[in-house]
């Protein structure tokens, strides 16, 4: 594992593509109206709609509030094709705590209509995301509880021992359809309590006695010209230069935590646009 200063420039420059899987938890499945799957569901989210911890949540018109979805995030460190599930702890280059932000009413619509929902589940702010952990911080990742809160109040709170698909399973699963690269995510499911959260409230949530996040909710203004959270605190690889010293390491860089190695150039206005795909049921 490389430096703290390198997580995030790793995750948001090299990393490709956030899989998502959804109803890993039984109760989230029937909450939502879904049967158990019987293998993982997976859908697709771009990079772009990475916020870093602190950052503003965007509620577009006319929504007037979007749901909330706490997940742990599998941060690949390597390249992954066809991995055996014995050997796939092998390919995980850290830890971090995302919110799968879900424009319910526009995934139910498309649904009703047979039509994609990317747009649901991959614009602008839609994946925030904590500093990367590393694997030595997390010595079992399927014993953890994940919590979020809407204003102070306990929204959502389980473990991570409730998967119905554990994580060994999903990378050799995922990497047998789709060639994972090192900063790629998988986000392994949502407990139940997933709930709407309006314009003007705050969002907390966390990893008990491991970290914790937090973050406005606001209305998107288009036409606004201001810097993107999701790269401000990105480097661009192959660019010269250096961040400030991070405390815990004493090398440049972005905040963070421990993550894999990546260049550690300035990065300013850069946003990437990449595709997104679909399931069909709400997730």
């Amino acid at each position: 594992m490389a430096t703290s200063a390198a997580a995030y420039q790793k995750l948001l420059t090299v990393g490709t593509k956030i899989i998502a899987v959804g109803r890993n938890y039984a109760a989230h499945a029937k909450e939502l109206g879904n049967a158990v799957p019987k293998e993982p569901v997976l859908f697709l989210k771009p990079t772009s709609s990475y916020l870093e911890n602190g950052g503003r949540i965007e509620v577009p018109e006319p929504l007037e509030a979007l749901d909330h979805e706490v997940e742990l995030a599998v941060v690949i460190g390597q390249r992954a094709r066809d991995v055996p599930e014995a050997k796939a702890m092998d390919y995980v280059g850290g830890y971090a705590l995302a919110l799968d932000m879900t424009a319910r009413e526009i995934q139910s619509t498309a649904k009703a209509a047979g039509l994609p929902w990317s747009i649901a589940k991959g614009q602008d702010t839609f994946t925030p995301i904590s500093p990367v952990v590393p694997t030595s911080m997390v010595p079992d990742p399927h014993n953890l509880e994940l919590w979020l809160k809407v204003d102070g109040e306990i929204r959502q709170k389980g473990s991570t021992s409730d998967m119905i698909f554990r994580i060994p399973f999903l990378i050799s699963h995922i990497s047998s359809i789709f060639t994972l690269l090192e900063g790629d995510i998988i986000l392994t499911g949502t407990p139940q309590g997933v709930g709407p959260v309006k314009v003007g409230q705050k969002i907390d949530a966390g990893i008990t006695g491991l970290l914790d996040m937090h973050f406005d909710v606001e209305r998107r203004h288009k036409g606004l010209l201001r810097p993107s959270p999701a790269v401000s605190w990105g480097a661009r690889k192959g660019r010269a230069g250096a961040g400030k010293p991070s405390p815990a390491t004493g090398r440049g860089g972005s905040r963070g935590g421990a993550g894999m190695e990546g260049g550690t150039g300035p990065r300013e206005g850069i946003r990437r646009k990449r595709g997104a795909c679909q399931a069909h049921a709400p997730l």
